[in-house]
């Protein structure tokens, strides 16, 4: 040991200029990888504050990611038949005992869950029709879920409590329709029920996508107004863990059947 020890002092002292070369080149190396490795560590903490944080982590949804066979297919299988014409049946689309499974997600360990009612409708004020993505919500389970509460710039969600008829729009689409804070606006689901609402609350997520679209109201307001009464058609899901929700959604999504997403299916793009 003294010996190696002894020939390396002697070589890094005859050859100074080599040495301190090689000394720097490694301490630059090691300070690059230092350095690439906090951006990338701060890369990843940015994208889940801005992007995934803003909405659930997994969401489960009242479709099927494979349709169900036609009664032709089951009983004939792959024999030569054909089937023309057909058109999907008309059904009242929702998840199934929709509480009962809220429950037993509920006892998950780490998962906070909230169930809503997701449709479109239009945003009629004075001369201008806006198309909007109205999203049913009980405020005390959403604010486990998302940040709607901390994305909010006027209003609070607490708003939908007191107002018989509160709305909460996105900002840019605040901006598109013409309203402000406290505005009376109408909103026309394609059920053909039309509801007299206030504005009680703006957000900015710094989306575009949900800045634009999204609104929100009382769980129990978007049931009426889409004439869908007592019915979810999403269960929303947000843990602890981030890098447990794909495994997460695919273990519900083998249990109940139901479409479940990720974050990571969901930002696919």
């Amino acid at each position: 040991m003294r010996l190696a020890l002894a020939l390396s002092l002697n070589y890094l002292k005859n050859r100074k200029r080599q040495s301190l070369v090689s000394i720097l080149g490694v301490a630059m190396g090691v300070g690059f990888f230092i350095a690439i490795h906090s951006m990338m560590n701060g890369m990843q903490s940015y994208f889940i504050e801005k992007v995934i944080d803003v909405s659930p982590h997994v969401i489960m949804k009242d479709e099927f990611r494979i349709p169900p066979w036609q009664p032709v297919h089951r009983i004939f299988g792959k024999a030569a038949v054909e089937l023309r014409g057909v058109r999907p049946k008309e059904e009242l689309r929702g998840i199934r005992s929709a509480e009962r499974v809220a429950l037993a997600l509920n006892k998950i360990s780490g998962v906070a869950v909230a169930p809503v009612l997701e449709g479109q409708a239009f945003i009629r004020y004075g001369g201008r029709d806006v198309s909007t993505s109205i999203i049913g919500i009980e405020p005390e389970l959403e604010k486990n879920v998302s940040n709607l509460e901390r994305d909010l710039i006027v209003g609070s969600m607490n708003n939908l409590l007191t107002h018989s008829n509160g709305i909460i729009l996105g900002e840019a689409l605040s901006d598109k329709v013409g309203t402000k804070f406290g505005d009376n606006i109408s909103v026309i689901s394609p059920a053909g029920v039309i509801m007299n609402m206030k504005v009680v609350g703006i957000f900015s997520t710094g989306i575009t996508a949900i800045d634009t679209f999204n609104s929100y109201a009382l769980l129990k307001k978007v049931q009426i107004l889409q004439d869908r009464e007592n019915v979810i058609n999403q269960i929303r899901l947000r843990l602890e863990d981030v890098n447990q929700a794909q495994s997460l959604a695919a273990q519900l999504e083998n249990m109940y059947g139901y479409r479940t997403e990720g974050w990571e299916e969901m930002n696919e793009n």
